[in-house]
């Protein structure tokens, strides 16, 4: 703005500064600072007619309450604005707190009952990892509003909110704990059905061994050494599996493998009578191979040795008759303790399902 500096300047050059400067204050584009700068300099102004001197007092009047009316203004504007801010800044932080809260209460009912079965631990792995991709799924809003509350760090406390929700982040440690569980539970699964599988068979061959004449039930062994050893190497690998499952997992798995292992025990004692009966036949049929020698070459001499002969043989016989006879009820006692163990692991293994 160019100012009068002279007395003779133009009626009509100082009405058009006047309304320059007029037009200046009116317009909503004028600051505050433009304002001083416009009222500085025409207070500095010199050699102004009188006319336009009384002009420029009323002027200044009116800038000086425009001025403080401006400044009203701004504060209005300001504290308008703070309030908005912390009117925002709370519903995010209400907003945080009721998310929070559900994402606990959520994680609290998946984990107050305890699941035992593999697809109850499936169901309980899948919730929990929808869970968990929702808590990660708003981290970034998380973030926005740590940046949001750091501007009313003094009068916001939420400490306890951020805590808690570190706390909601650690549920990936649950859901990695709860993926192994569910691995080792598949793997335990399969053995059990393994092994479940190996006492059906044991189960058919003991039938089918009792069902035979008395005379070949003896031949034909409950378990041979391979099925024992199969046998034996699951329930070492369920044994190695038992760390990794709870108290009460571990109770019914222990009596599991303490009915397996007798179980096992008398199929290998079974073997074992099996191979003793094997023995004492075959030296029964060398035996009776050697008296049919011997009765070959003294058949012309029948008269002095055919009483003893058959008084002999006649005790062999016996004798194989008693063995027979015995094995055969130890057989059964031990088939009756197997069937009595197996009812038992049989249950357990149902009661599990």
């Amino acid at each position: 703005l160019r100012l009068p500096t002279e007395q003779t300047l133009p009626l009509t050059e100082r009405r058009d500064a006047g309304l320059k400067l007029q037009q200046l204050l009116e317009s909503e584009q004028c600051s505050l600072a433009d304002a001083k700068v416009a009222f500085e300099k025409l207070r500095s102004a010199k050699n102004c007619p009188g006319k336009v001197h009384r002009q420029f007092k009323k002027l200044q009047q009116a800038s000086d309450e425009y001025v403080e009316q401006l400044q009203q203004a701004l504060n209005r504007r300001e504290i308008s604005e703070a309030m908005d801010k912390w009117a925002h800044c709370h519903r995010e932080f209400s907003r945080m707190q009721s998310w929070v809260s559900g994402k606990e209460n959520s994680l609290r009912t998946l984990q107050s009952s305890q699941k035992t079965s593999l697809n109850e631990r499936k169901d309980q792995l899948t919730e929990l990892e929808k869970l968990l991709d929702s808590i990660n799924a708003l981290e970034s809003k998380f973030n926005g509003w740590q940046k949001l509350k750091e501007e009313f760090s003094d009068f916001l406390y939420d400490d306890n909110l951020t805590s808690r929700y570190k706390s909601l982040q650690d549920t990936a440690q649950v859901v990695g704990d709860m993926r192994r569980s569910v691995s080792l539970q598949n793997v335990f699964d399969s053995h059990v059905a393994e092994f479940q599988s190996w006492l059906d068979q044991q189960e058919l061959r003991i039938g089918a061994v009792l069902n035979k004449p008395d005379n070949e039930i003896c031949l034909r062994p409950f378990a041979d050494d391979p099925d024992i050893e199969e046998a034996e190497e699951k329930l070492k690998e369920l044994k190695h599996i038992e760390k990794f499952f709870n108290q009460t997992e571990t109770y019914w798995l222990m009596n599991t493998h303490s009915n397996g292992r007798a179980l096992i025990d008398s199929c290998r004692q079974n073997a074992n009578l099996q191979r003793e009966t094997e023995s004492r036949i075959s030296a029964m049929d060398s035996l009776c191979k050697q008296v049919k020698s011997l009765t070959e070459e003294t058949d012309a001499r029948k008269g002095d040795f055919e009483l003893l002969l058959q008084l002999e043989i006649g005790k062999r016989l016996a004798q194989s008759d008693e063995l027979n006879a015995v094995l055969r009820e130890r057989i059964l006692q031990q088939k009756k303790g197997i069937e009595k163990l197996y009812g038992k692991l049989k249950v357990q293994l149902e009661s599990k399902k």
